[in-house]
């Protein structure tokens, strides 16, 4: 399953959150696709930079105030909160949130195929630039199951089974960043941020 969306956030806003990403996200380098080794699995098919910015699995209200009480970038992680509400106005799968994860690719960090969940699962990935991105600069997503290989765009929206086979490419300009922002929900006919915490349209 693939549904593509466009257009559903300001450009102004997608700037902002672009900058949030290069100057305040805490990234990290164990970003790893289809981890093999053991007993650690460090080594995979490849590696780029990743943060996880929410994770909540199991939908738990406590680990849900844990973030409130505690986060150094609430109020961000309240806007990617508010932005999957927005994102599931326009989705047919209505899903609770499981977590927020960044991608970050710079020129030759292409991604392979991976699968990131389970059929029980969905994902939305955004595609995200400060940097004007020309046609011919490269940062195309590719979903595996269908075939379709698809042009990057700013705020671009990827809504698919977790289970789908997929990858990304990074731009083919050095020095310019290539942010995702994947937001991973648990198929439950509700729109929730956590459960119980039903999302109000």
């Amino acid at each position: 399953m693939l549904q593509i969306h466009d257009d559903i956030f300001d450009k102004l806003f997608l700037v902002n959150l672009a900058m949030w990403c290069m100057h305040e996200c805490n990234w990290n380098a164990s970003n790893v696709a289809n981890r093999h080794s053991h007993p650690y699995y460090i080594e995979g098919s490849y590696r780029i930079l990743g943060s996880t910015i929410y994770d909540n699995p199991e939908g738990s209200d406590k680990k849900y105030w844990e973030y409130v009480y505690k986060s150094d970038y609430l109020e961000q992680l309240e806007q990617l909160w508010g932005m999957y509400r927005d994102i599931q106005r326009y989705s047919k799968n209505k899903c609770m949130l499981q977590n927020i994860h960044g991608n970050l690719q710079f020129k030759d960090m292409d991604g392979t195929f991976h699968l990131d969940g389970d059929e029980n699962q969905t994902v939305f990935i955004m595609m995200l630039a400060y940097h004007d991105i020309e046609e011919n600069m490269g940062g195309e997503f590719y979903h595996e199951p269908s075939g379709e290989k698809i042009p990057f765009k700013q705020g671009r929206i990827m809504e698919m089974t977790a289970s789908d086979s997929h990858r990304a490419d990074a731009f083919n300009v050095q020095h310019i960043p290539r942010f995702s922002i994947k937001f991973t929900g648990r198929n439950d006919g509700k729109s929730q941020i956590y459960d119980g915490k039903d999302i109000s349209f």
